[in-house]
């Protein structure tokens, strides 16, 4: 393999484990505190801009003895910045629930599973679809058919039962996380996009309090 073969398989890899972000993550900032307050300006923006629709861009208001105060009712442009930080977070999260497997949403470590009362077998089929080896399998369904049926089957057996069960839910789990890779780069931009105009509007409340206190 040479050096830039390597290199290439790196940056790959680095992309693929650190940039692109797992269902659980997408998930996580969807429902996060910040995504969750831009709802609220995708619906009020909206309200705001009908009602406003036939108001003049600037009233005044006269005062006695007072020059006239004029009021720019014009919406700034962060308002609509606000309004796209609302729909790209509402978009990942139509991306999650459309598309992350059922394991992911369901469950978020095998405890929940183990408590839940879902049968072995459901995990056998999630192990299917996330292309499990078909080993595991077989030694796990071996396990479950023999806590089933055998009468002999004692705690020592169900221990190993039991742990093999949380083997193949652990390995499933990692698998499902990272599966849809290309319906998960879309969930990656939309989630960075929103972020980067977050960004831009915490260094312009930044740089509009500095313009001030220079003033």
């Amino acid at each position: 393999m040479t050096k830039a073969t390597t290199n290439k398989f790196s940056i790959k890899k680095f992309l693929r484990e650190k940039v692109l972000l797992k269902w659980t993550a997408i998930e996580r900032i969807g429902n996060s505190k910040i995504a969750k307050q831009s709802y609220i300006w995708f619906f009020i923006i909206p309200m705001l801009a009908k009602l406003l629709e036939n108001v003049p861009p600037e009233i005044s208001f006269d005062l006695i003895s007072m020059e006239p105060i004029p009021i720019n009712l014009e919406f700034p442009f962060r308002w609509y910045v606000l309004f796209a930080v609302g729909l790209l977070f509402i978009l990942a999260n139509m991306i999650y629930m459309a598309s992350c497997p059922h394991i992911v949403k369901e469950f978020r470590n095998y405890s929940q599973f183990n408590e839940s009362g879902y049968p072995t077998l459901y995990l056998v089929e999630q192990g299917k679809l996330n292309k499990m080896d078909q080993n595991e399998t077989e030694q796990l369904l071996k396990l479950y058919k023999d806590s089933q049926t055998d009468p002999r089957f004692v705690s020592f057996q169900k221990e190993a039962y039991l742990n093999k069960q949380k083997e193949y839910f652990d390995e499933v789990y990692i698998r499902a996380n990272a599966s849809l890779p290309w319906v998960r780069l879309l969930g990656t931009f939309v989630i960075y996009a929103a972020a980067v105009l977050i960004l831009n509007l915490f260094l312009e409340n930044i740089l509009a309090v500095y313009e001030m206190a220079a003033k």
